[in-house]
């Protein structure tokens, strides 16, 4: 899909870290564009916004397939993971889907990122930096509204994922410590 025929902004999870009250600040301060949330937290089923379409879901639920949730990455034309500070890595699996579809991520930048080596801001992804509204409302404006922006982090990012983090990568180095023992 190209990606001025992408006007959805994605976010999805359900674990403790993620930050449901900035997601909500940021699709009420966003009216003319279309999110889409998949989540269980219980904070987006209590509001209703006509710019917010809400599906449930969680990993291993029958909620929404596979083929669902990647037709949602692939129609997004950003994916954001608003964070709460912590030292637990979250998000991990959402941005490597995300950057697998070729999307770009934005995410709050947190000390329990897990792999500040492999995953560069502007180059592979986009970080928040100071994780208030402001910052989030800024960062949104400047890439949705500038599409061809995102385009070569969205390369990159797939390349990276398909370089470095792709399953025969992960059975490779699964296969090397297990000869190591």
């Amino acid at each position: 899909i190209d990606i001025e025929d992408r006007k959805n902004i994605l976010f999805v999870g359900n674990d403790g870290n993620r930050d449901p009250v900035m997601m909500i600040n940021i699709i009420k301060h966003f009216k003319d564009i279309q999110f889409n949330v998949v989540s269980n937290l219980q904070e987006f089923s209590e509001i209703k916004l006509k710019n917010l379409k809400l599906f449930k879901g969680s990993f291993g639920s029958r909620d929404l397939t596979d083929t669902q949730l990647k037709k949602l990455y692939n129609n997004s034309k950003l994916v954001i993971l608003p964070l709460k500070s912590s030292f637990q890595p979250s998000g991990q699996s959402v941005t490597l889907q995300a950057m697998s579809c070729g999307r770009a991520v934005i995410i709050s930048e947190t000390k329990g990122f897990w792999d500040r080596d492999s995953f560069k801001d502007k180059e592979h992804l986009f970080f928040v930096k100071n994780n208030d509204l402001d910052c989030w409302i800024q960062k949104i404006e400047e890439l949705y509204y500038n599409p061809y922006s995102i385009t070569n982090v969205e390369k990159k990012a797939k390349d990276l994922v398909v370089d470095s983090f792709s399953l025969k990568k992960f059975e490779k180095k699964l296969m090397i410590l297990m000869e190591l023992n």
